[in-house]
């Protein structure tokens, strides 16, 4: 029995000490780096993310203050789990590669410390562009790579695509798309079209005309409730759902209030509709429930500065001969609304315009009043002082334009003689277009 209890007591000195050494060996190791996002050989968008995932819970605010970027960059910081995620307040540049530094003296919430200073490369993708494929019932879904000048089929529905709003990441694009009970549902497909997913079912509603938060947790998107005892579809009006729960509900809780074309303000603060009730632009301040209308007879939504404090638009202007289409400014922070263009846009009629990221330019599709040619395409300094043309067809309409983040090229339809839509691209440098693709239609980019 005595060799028995030695050899016990040898056994459990033994299972001790290998405890103990990997106590000791744990402690020197410390707390480890699991994941890079992006990996080697990936890039992240010129929104972000970069996330740094680690092996266990977190000391979140000392983990926080020893990630830097450089050059340097400002931001804020989002926990997921074990995974840091940094997002930058302004574009990153794509011809810039950044230093990621994560510094030694980071803690686990149990007090295990990362031994030594960890350091990544961090190179940034170029937007690409998404378009349609236009068939008999809607269209679907493709990606074109700036990179490397190819196209590349996100969506298969049989040509059921309605519409699609990529968030600002670059990461998902939600679609509305027709079901099988009649109406439409919003789904999710990720960039390169490996994902897609059910985000809820409108079941014989018509739901449309989707538009993300900055912040990528919100979907606004306008719904037409199916009557069965009318046999139609009722007023549109703007519902929102929480991507993460899929809970979604009516913005504003009076039936009587209606919308569609709901629009984010960059900084993600306001959320702007058109009501064709009140024939204006509604806009809601998300944090004060405060309402702004922005009276207008053009059933088209405005589109927002960089800054989300201003929202251009166009209305109606009397004229003797034929009325006029005019740009407006409306500032929400003074709560005036002047003209654009300096008020030198004397007898034109405007398309909806798109104002650039720096806020100087827009683009806009224009001709004169009692003109029988269709609209040319212009860049026009805001103030009016300056105007370069895209594009003057007579045979051809431009549409779908759209301001690269960089603000240095400008996206946009061609819809032809052949009555066939093209997808097209102008270099605000050299003034030059290129057609991208042909049969494309509704291009929009994707971050």
């Amino acid at each position: 029995m005595k060799r028995i209890y030695r050899v016990v007591l040898i056994s459990l000195t033994a299972l001790l000490g290998l405890i103990l050494f990997l106590v000791l060996q744990g402690d020197r190791v410390g707390v480890q780096v699991t994941a890079v996002i992006p990996a080697e050989g990936e890039q992240a968008g010129i929104y972000g993310p970069i996330g740094i995932q680690f092996s266990q819970p977190m000391d979140q605010a000392l983990a926080e203050s020893h990630f830097s970027l450089s050059p340097t960059v400002s931001g804020h910081f989002k926990w997921e789990e074990n995974i840091l995620w940094f997002l930058p307040d302004s574009m990153l540049d794509p011809d810039q590669a950044y230093q990621l530094l994560l510094s030694a003296g980071v803690k686990s919430a149990n007090g295990r410390a990362l031994l030594e200073s960890q350091q990544w490369t961090v190179s940034i993708r170029k937007p690409d562009i998404l378009y349609l494929v236009p068939g008999d019932h809607g269209g679907d879904l493709w990606r074109w790579d700036m990179t490397h000048q190819i196209s590349q089929a996100l969506t298969d529905t049989g040509d059921l695509l309605i519409d699609y709003a990529p968030n600002q990441t670059g990461e998902w694009i939600v679609y509305s798309f027709e079901n099988e009970e009649g109406g439409t549902d919003l789904r999710l497909v990720n960039r390169d079209g490996t994902e897609n997913k059910l985000l809820f079912s409108c079941g014989s509603d018509y739901c449309s005309q989707p538009d993300w938060s900055p912040d990528g947790k919100w979907i606004a998107y306008t719904r037409q409730i199916w009557d069965a005892d009318s046999g139609s579809l009722q007023a549109s009006r703007v519902w929102t759902v929480n991507v993460e729960t899929t809970d979604t509900t009516p913005l504003y809780e009076n039936d009587d209030a209606l919308g569609q074309m709901p629009s984010f303000s960059p900084d993600g603060q306001r959320l702007a509709s058109y009501d064709t009730e009140l024939h204006g632009i509604r806009v809601l301040d998300l944090e004060t429930s405060e309402e702004t209308l922005i009276p207008t007879s053009q059933e088209e939504m405005g589109d927002w500065s960089a800054d989300g404090e201003r929202l251009l638009f166009i209305d109606l202007l009397p004229s003797a001969l034929e009325p006029e289409v005019m740009i407006y400014i409306a500032d929400l922070e003074t709560e005036t609304i002047v003209q654009a263009l300096g008020g030198n846009a004397e007898a034109t009629s405007f398309s909806q315009p798109r104002i650039s990221p720096d806020g100087n330019w827009i683009t806009v599709a224009l001709r004169p009043i009692n003109s029988t040619t269709n609209k040319a395409l212009w860049v026009l300094k805001i103030d009016g002082s300056e105007a370069v043309l895209v594009s003057n067809e007579p045979s051809a309409n431009f549409s779908s334009y759209h301001w690269d983040p960089g603000g240095k090229f400008l996206l946009y339809q061609r819809f032809g003689s052949n009555l066939q839509p093209s997808v097209w691209i102008w270099d605000m440098e050299s003034g030059e277009s290129q057609l991208l693709v042909n049969e494309a239609a509704r291009p929009q980019w994707l971050p």
